[in-house]
């Protein structure tokens, strides 16, 4: 079960909104040159989850 998904701002995300809808899931993006928050972002949302 997919929760969420954080993701650059690449080609291969264009139809981010498909995504959400198929999976039931949020998409959020991280800031542009700033890809190494991916990593940070979803460490926050599982310790988020766990509380």
């Amino acid at each position: 079960m997919v929760k969420s998904i954080t993701c650059d701002r690449g080609t291969e995300f264009a139809n981010w909104r498909r995504i959400e809808e198929r999976l039931h899931c949020d998409v959020y993006f991280a800031n542009p040159y700033c890809a190494w928050q991916r990593g940070a972002n979803e460490n926050l949302n599982g310790l988020l989850r766990e509380f």
